[in-house]
């Protein structure tokens, strides 16, 4: 704990106010709630990023952004390794007053994209209000509360029951809800208040750890559930298709570096975008990639971060801009650290 206190009080006390300079020339709009910065391309490496504005911006830069306490902060775009390039970043705080916020894992957005519901490994379903500016940017989040989820037996979610990491919403607004633990579970509500089914997990939940289970979770344009779990198998993360009650393993998402799924959602064009997060202590770092269904094995990356860009990405939802493009909304988990922080953090993907 110490080594992270000493880190961020060297951020805030060294890059604060440098780093406002600097978003300052992204196109700043003050509206008396931030920064708004759009419009803006990049392309990211370990060591600098060039913006539209010309400037040169270096990975000590990159930890300003972490640090600053806008309202809004980007114009920092993820790294895409293929031709497809996602376009710059856009980054929202999520605060709620209410003490039990936080700890978001999985998230879904309207389609509209101005209504969230984000899951939180205690157990509760998180609403708000998301407020966008004419080109779809985010200019604010305004918390509608919390509501905490059932138990089979109508009881509120126990402690050790309650790890609930995955999130899937079907068009008529049932909730999926896998939970992490010994043993995983897969949880359906009709709504967040509803006494919730017991649904059956593939035949290996049984055997997955405590804390590498179902993250991924997502339904597919035909409404089938798909889970990847957080544990690979060998050289890679197993691939679930659920076809009515039975479960089917359909595929492999090969394992590439340390990034491990924790988030997927199906976009609008039927493919799967998936959410891996690498740990570096301290830092984390994502990665969005591209999956056609039935080639599993040929993951595409969108957009890869450097650690410490953002905090722990853990959920994502894919939706669609006033102009038809695609857009992937990511949550983070503040793990119930002061040191880190709840974000919305968005790009649009090519």
């Amino acid at each position: 704990m110490p080594q992270f206190a000493a880190l961020d009080q060297k951020r805030h006390a060294t890059v604060e106010n440098r780093s406002r300079a600097k978003l300052a020339t992204c196109n700043p709009v003050a509206k008396g709630r931030g920064l708004h910065l759009g419009g803006v391309r990049g392309r990211i490496s370990q060591r600098a990023v060039t913006r539209n504005t010309g400037s040169m911006a270096t990975r000590r830069d990159f930890l300003a952004l972490l640090a600053a306490p806008a309202v809004l902060v980007g114009c920092v775009a993820g790294a895409p390794a293929s031709s497809s390039e996602a376009e710059a970043v856009h980054r929202l705080a999520w605060r709620d007053p209410d003490p039990r916020f936080g700890g978001l894992s999985g998230l879904h957005l309207s389609k509209d994209g101005t209504q969230a519901r984000a899951l939180s490994d205690r157990g509760l379903i998180w609403h708000a209000q998301i407020t966008r500016d004419a080109s779809g940017h985010l200019v604010a989040v305004s918390p509608l509360g919390g509501q905490v989820l059932r138990d089979t037996d109508g009881t509120n979610l126990a402690q050790g029951r309650r790890d609930a990491e995955g999130l899937a919403i079907d068009r008529t607004g049932r909730m999926f809800v896998a939970f992490e633990g010994r043993p995983s579970r897969l949880l359906a509500y009709d709504d967040a208040g509803a006494v919730p089914v017991m649904l059956s997990l593939p035949p290996e939940g049984a055997d997955w750890p405590a804390n590498t289970g179902p993250e991924a979770l997502a339904l597919d344009p035909q409404g089938r559930l798909v889970i990847i779990p957080e544990n690979s198998l060998g050289l890679g993360f197993p691939v679930y298709r659920q076809d009515g009650t039975a479960w089917q393993r359909v595929g492999q998402v090969p394992r590439r570096g340390d990034f491990l799924p924790v988030g997927a959602d199906f976009g609008a064009d039927g493919h799967l975008y998936l959410l891996e997060r690498q740990f570096k202590r301290p830092f984390f770092a994502s990665r969005i990639s591209r999956i056609q269904p039935e080639r599993w094995d040929q993951p595409v990356t969108l957009v890869q971060t450097t650690p410490g860009q953002f905090d722990n990405l853990e959920g994502i939802s894919i939706g669609r801009t006033s102009s038809g493009r695609l857009r992937a909304s990511c949550i983070s988990d503040n793990n119930f650290n002061w040191f880190q922080r709840t974000e919305l953090v968005e790009w649009v993907l090519g």
